[in-house]
């Protein structure tokens, strides 16, 4: 076992590896300050250093993870109806995602991971707002629609922050329910994407390796949630993740 573990690390630089801890500090920073971000900020740098399948399983490993210490504290704030219905359509049109992540070429999906990451966080930015008020329908289809990008990139965010974050919502409700929804379909795309996609312990190795460096990431955002302006930060997130993903999409154009 210990043989096939060190096989498996051999695949990967000295570089990648502190590259993927980088990233996971700062993810996990962003996952603990406002309880989204980390797998938006993630997705395209990971894509662009490891092998697509492989990048979206680490991510949402480690976001399934990262998701269970943040629970606890969220607990008494976090709306449950809310919660149900998006995991009703996300349950159902999440393993369309993983199939289409199957057909698709390394440069393809770290290509569309990228592009879907900048779109919903420049719509973020520019303060998308909807016209109307949620409705169960909404809720439902914006859970569909987030079990996709979930199977496809291993972000589950991007439709629900968009979402939620266009109408008037209380800021800790929106992060106790991310944290939730975010953990159980993280979960369940990762059982899905292990029976329709050929085992590999590495995403495995790989988010055992980044987790400490992501936790220690999302502790620093706790400790700084009290003392924090949710537009600055906002802003300063939205705009890190975008400098990140299209520097990872030119890489995997010029690729």
């Amino acid at each position: 076992m210990l043989e096939l573990l060190m096989n498996e690390m051999a695949r990967l630089s000295l570089g990648t590896i502190m590259l993927l801890c980088a990233i996971a500090i700062i993810a996990g920073f962003l996952r603990g300050l406002a309880g989204f971000g980390s797998g938006m900020l993630m997705a395209g740098p990971m894509a662009l250093l490891l092998e697509p399948t492989i990048a979206v399983a680490t991510i949402i490993i480690l976001e399934t993870c990262i998701s269970l210490p943040l629970m606890k504290a969220a607990k008494q704030d976090v709306n449950w109806s809310l919660v149900k219905r998006l995991l009703l359509g996300a349950i159902f049109i999440a393993p369309f995602g993983v199939l289409s992540l199957q057909v698709l070429s390394a440069k393809s999906a770290g290509q569309v991971i990228s592009l879907l990451v900048i779109i919903a966080a420049l719509a973020l930015l520019f303060g998308y707002k909807r016209k109307e008020s949620s409705t169960k329908v909404k809720e439902i289809t914006v859970g569909g629609v987030s079990g996709f990008f979930c199977g496809i990139a291993g972000i589950s965010g991007p439709p629900v922050v968009l979402y939620l974050l266009s109408w008037r919502h209380n800021h800790m409700e929106i992060r106790a329910t991310l944290i939730y929804y975010f953990g159980f379909i993280d979960f369940y795309v990762l059982i899905v994407l292990l029976i329709i996609d050929d085992f590999s312990m590495l995403p495995f190795i790989i988010a055992l390796a980044c987790f400490p460096f992501m936790w220690f990431g999302a502790t620093l955002g706790c400790k700084k949630l009290a003392s924090t302006n949710p537009t600055q930060y906002k802003s300063w997130a939205l705009s890190t993740i975008i400098v990140g993903n299209v520097i990872s999409l030119i890489a995997v154009l010029l690729r």
